[in-house]
């Protein structure tokens, strides 16, 4: 080999293990990869508890996490050595604690101890359930101590604020302090137990002079209470001498998320705060200042619901049969609500225009609406096929001929056969009398002739008539039914529950129905058997306040049931 080619062999080689060592440098920069550790053991250490644990090579830092028995974190702490003073950990003596150690490297990333400590607390503290809040007039303050408080020096102090009131040697496990040397003094005070005049091993706070907070109560919402979804109205009562309210909020019982500071006694809780379907706790705390230890809470539990979809929007008018340059108007049955709507067939979810007065009908169109809300899902998208026309309504009545069904012993109501033809027989001259040509169905005939009929006379709308029953005799409110979202007869539907709804005596949320869908279940309502059909369930006849409210109130109920018809056709 030639003297040349030596020299090149040799660079190339050079060149090569600088590459390699380079790479292997960079590879063990950037891995950096934290190993396997263990915590080792807590000593006493002069004044100090100290606890030590093994050294991890890449580590840059160490959390020390103190937890009780109840997996509650009490004290956390960084440092950068392998063994640490656990001082001010707020255990009380003999309480259990947890410690682990939690390594992490320069690129944060982390590895907790393969082992966590557990040891009992032996350093003396106050003891809670012996020691009073308040200081009694005239008479001295006793604190009591728990542990051996002969093992080391111990010292007891006062302070006002940041202000030292007094200071004493512990010398016994019940510890008096003079009623006339804090007697001077309002508000809280703080006592500390101070280890070999350096490490403050356990605090106390203690109240003079001070008002005792009136207990409180959540008015609303009530306990294990399930929510709708949207927001949630919260009021309380009680609480006297308190000047500072706060209302917490934890989900699933635990995990605090919200403190909102109260300034009056009600208050709206924005839904966005919560998920759905997902329980939480509501606390609320009355306290004067900032003093929480002589607080007064209440709390509830509340299940929050499901976002539900809208309703579909639908016209208040006939928009079937329109005389040119008349109007159609746009509405559903929730408020706070925006509806988006086209005028030529195309999808309002991306073409839609935001309604906001009537649409001006001049020619055929095809009318596409949506209602949004931040508070539920969209709904579905409604068709309207909007025709020029002029033609005198017809309506088709259709009260139940069911004799066996029988009102509520006592009530007044008769049978259901019986109650809804006499409504039916306040409601035709009504409706008659505004100009709609009526057709009523023959009690001694089945439901197939009056559908064939129906259809025969060319009904813009069937209309059956009937009262409700339950099988535990507990449901309330008013139904009406068409068959399913895509109804032609939902517009019709909407303006009869709203009319005969607002007449109802007995509202809440619970029984506020809306418009149901019998999805093949009516038949008087089904598109294959009538053009138009809608059928109502007035109230239940099998609960005592609806069956006198029906008997009792024929006329009004009629009368509601016409408002809505012949404000639909636009007659009169």
């Amino acid at each position: 080999m030639t003297k040349r080619k030596i020299i090149i062999s040799t660079f190339i080689i050079f060149i090569f293990i600088s590459v390699v060592s380079f790479g292997v440098g960079i590879y063990n920069y950037i891995r950096v990869e934290l190993k396997n550790f263990k915590v080792l053991k807590v000593e006493e250490k002069s004044s100090d508890t100290v606890l030590y644990f093994e050294k991890n090579q890449f580590a840059t830092k160490y959390d020390v996490v103190v937890s009780n028995d109840k997996g509650e974190v009490i004290y956390e702490k960084t440092t950068t050595d392998n063994k640490t003073a656990l001082d001010e950990v707020p255990a009380s003596y003999g309480e259990k604690v947890n410690v682990k150690v939690v390594a992490y490297n320069k690129n944060n990333d982390k590895k907790e101890s393969e082992n966590d400590l557990t040891l009992v607390w032996d350093e003396p503290s106050f003891k809670e359930e012996l020691n009073s809040r308040y200081v009694k007039e005239n008479t001295n303050y006793v604190l009591n101590i728990e542990g051996d408080y002969k093992k080391a020096p111990y010292t007891l102090k006062i302070k006002n604020e940041n202000n030292e009131v007094y200071k004493t040697k512990v010398i016994s496990n019940k510890m008096v302090i003079p009623y006339n040397i804090i007697n001077n003094y309002s508000g809280r005070l703080s006592a500390e137990l101070i280890k070999d005049d350096k490490t403050v091993v356990s605090t106390y706070n203690f109240y003079i002079n001070t008002s005792v907070i009136g207990y409180v109560k959540i008015d609303e919402p009530i306990n294990e209470e399930f929510k709708t979804w949207g927001d949630i109205n919260f009021a309380y009562s009680g609480g006297t001498g308190a000047n500072n309210f706060k209302l917490n909020i934890y989900e699933n019982g635990n995990k605090l998320i919200k403190t909102i500071d109260l300034k009056t006694n009600k208050y709206k809780i924005d839904y966005s705060i919560f998920k759905e379907d997902t329980k939480y706790k509501l606390e609320l705390v009355a306290m004067l200042n900032d003093y929480e230890e002589i607080s007064k809470t209440d709390s509830v539990v509340i299940t929050t619901g499901v976002k539900g979809q809208l309703s579909q929007v639908y016209t208040t008018t006939d928009f079937n049969d329109i005389k040119k340059g008349d109007t159609i108007s746009l509405a559903n049955r929730y408020k706070d609500v925006e509806i988006y709507y086209t005028t030529d067939g195309s999808d309002p979810v991306k073409n839609g225009k935001l309604y906001s007065t009537p649409i001006i009908v001049n020619n055929n169109m095809v009318i596409k609406a949506y209602a949004k809300s931040k508070l539920m899902e969209n709904s579905l998208v409604s068709t309207f096929n909007v025709k020029i026309g002029e033609k005198k309504p017809v309506v088709y009545i259709s009260p139940s001929k069911q004799d066996y069904n029988k009102g509520i012993l006592n009530s007044g109501y008769t049978t259901e056969k019986e109650e809804m033809n006499k409504i039916a027989d306040l409601l035709i001259p009504i409706l008659q009398n505004a100009g709609i040509t009526v057709y009523r169905n023959n009690p001694n005939t089945d439901m197939s002739a009056w559908m064939s009929e129906s259809n025969k006379v060319g009904a813009d709308l069937h209309l059956a008539l009937h009262s409700n029953g339950s099988s535990d005799h507990t449901q309330t409110g008013v139904y009406v039914y068409v068959h399913d979202e895509e109804s032609f007869a939902y517009s019709i539907a909407s303006n009869l529950y709203d009319s005969i709804y607002n007449i109802y005596p007995f509202k809440s949320n619970n029984n506020n129905h809306g418009v149901a869908f019998a999805k093949g279940s009516l038949g008087e309502v089904a598109p294959t058997n009538v053009k138009c059909g809608v059928l109502i369930e007035y109230a239940f006849h099998d609960n005592m306040n609806e069956a006198k409210w029906i008997i009792n109130n024929r006329q009004q109920i009629a009368q509601a049931t016409a408002d809505a018809i012949i404000k639909y056709f636009e007659v009169q």
